[in-house]
């Protein structure tokens, strides 16, 4: 059976950095999200009726998504995903937001240094083009979105995937381990010392299905 998928980045990516780990085939066919942080937005649709339907969700890309895609797809894979980015618990959500604040505070004064440090942090290695236009005022509008909006799913009738790292240095433990227990962990894989990008934007990671 022909396959379709589309892939939706999260903060501080771009659809090129995820068009390096999955590559279209003669039975799988990739669409690749872009939010248009180096101004070149994409938003893909399924094309193909007769072919199954797939999305994959890194982080924050989850966001992005029209809810009909989700309604349309027959599977579902999130990577590092949530629906809401700060802890619940009391001092772990002062905290996640004091380090919100200062990323913000930074994307206004030093955001060339602040996005390649972040980049870092989520495991691509490749050197950060500083000569690469960004459009800095999307990128911080999205943070406000992380700080202040819960996304509410609602159910999904999907064939189901969520995998998150023990080691995540973007999105707190608590806030990875309650995404999943919304759909009751029948679905999720928890792996063991990998990066934000689950170790695929490094060239590290495992063939996930």
């Amino acid at each position: 059976m022909h396959e379709e998928v589309l892939v939706f980045h999260g903060w501080g990516c771009t659809g090129k950095d995820w068009e390096k780990y999955f590559k279209s085939s003669s039975e799988r066919k990739y669409h690749f999200f872009d939010r248009g942080y180096q101004n070149k937005p994409f938003l893909p649709s399924f094309s193909n009726q007769q072919a199954r339907k797939e999305l994959i969700f890194h982080s924050m890309g989850l966001y992005f998504a029209p809810l009909k895609l989700l309604q349309e797809a027959d599977k579902i894979t999130f990577l590092s995903c949530f629906n809401s980015f700060h802890p619940q618990e009391t001092f772990q959500y002062k905290l996640s937001q004091r380090s919100l604040a200062l990323m913000q505070k930074k994307m206004n004064s030093d955001p060339s240094s602040l996005l390649q440090e972040f980049r870092r942090r989520c495991g691509i290695m490749e050197s950060f083009d500083f000569s690469a236009i960004w459009d800095w005022d999307l990128l911080i509008r999205d943070l406000e979105i992380l700080d202040q909006h819960r996304l509410e799913i609602g159910k999904l009738n999907a064939e189901l995937k969520i995998y998150w790292s023990t080691k995540d240095l973007i999105v707190h433990q608590e806030v990875l381990q309650r995404f999943s227990e919304q759909f009751f962990h029948k679905c999720c894989v928890v792996l063991e010392g990998k990066d934000h990008s689950l170790g695929l934007l490094s060239g590290r990671g495992e063939e996930l299905t």
